[in-house]
């Protein structure tokens, strides 16, 4: 839950991103969560507006800086920039405009570019009140959510609904990363380091995941070995540390036995 903003202190902060086509209602949850306030006025966000919102999680205290993004692709180049140092990022489409919802590929391509994988993502379908003006089902939604791997979870920024689960469920996740980096694990071993040299077909232009220099989950890891008939042990979920020299790359992978 969150509590009020007069204090300074702090044991964690986390950088959350809103993301999504225009007029899908991200200033509105941001509004709705950070003030419990909304308004019916539409004002299209000039760039980029954040707020900070503190919470408490675990006996900890959380400070939130929630970017709230424009969707317009004018503004492309200016949010861009703010996807860097991400800790969670909410992807919104409005349930009422399909369109928004077939945005949601690129967006979820657009994180891949500037972060990589490894973010925490949830999807959001924004004004579920509006039940009689629904064009995008909630199953078509979750069954798309699913295929990728990340929560969904329908809002009302009119009526609060699911909002603050939103940024809750979000947080907890990220909270659950911070405690187990600094538990170092259950058994607090060094996992075994193998490293897998670049080959002319791991290129920048083939794999630009790779150039960005970002970690890489264990699907898009295996689907890089397996690709180019490599064989492989069972990789963890957090596939680490990429380095560039020039023309040189090189790839280590955690390899667990």
């Amino acid at each position: 839950m969150a509590v009020p903003a007069a204090a300074e202190e702090c044991d964690h902060r986390f950088k959350l991103l809103l993301i999504g086509d225009s007029g899908v209602g991200k200033s509105c949850l941001l509004l709705r969560y950070a003030d419990d306030t909304y308004t019916e006025s539409y004002i299209s966000t000039l760039g980029v507006d954040f707020r900070m919102v503190t919470i408490r999680l675990d006996e900890k205290t959380i400070k939130l800086q929630i970017w709230d993004t424009a969707g317009q692709e004018r503004f492309r180049t200016i949010t861009s920039n703010y996807y860097r140092g991400a800790n969670g990022i909410v992807v919104v489409y409005d349930v009422t405009d399909p369109e928004s919802f077939q945005s949601v590929t690129r967006w979820l391509q657009e994180i891949e570019r500037n972060v990589g994988t490894g973010v925490h993502k949830m999807l959001v379908g924004n004004k579920c009140d509006l039940s009689m003006k629904r064009k995008v089902e909630r199953s078509q939604a979750q069954a798309f959510a699913d295929k990728f791997g990340i929560p969904y979870v329908e809002t009302s920024a009119k009526n609060g609904t699911n909002v603050e689960n939103v940024f809750t469920e979000l947080s907890n996740k990220i909270m659950k990363d911070v405690k187990d980096k600094e538990g170092g694990g259950a058994a607090g071993a060094q996992p075994e380091m193998i490293q897998v040299h670049a080959c002319p077909w791991m290129s920048p232009r083939i794999y630009p995941h790779i150039a960005s220099n970002v970690p890489l989950t264990r699907p898009r890891a295996l689907m890089l070995l397996t690709s180019h008939g490599l064989t492989h042990h069972s990789f963890s979920s957090d596939i680490v540390e990429h380095t560039a020299h020039g023309d040189h790359h090189r790839l280590r992978l955690v390899c667990v036995h």
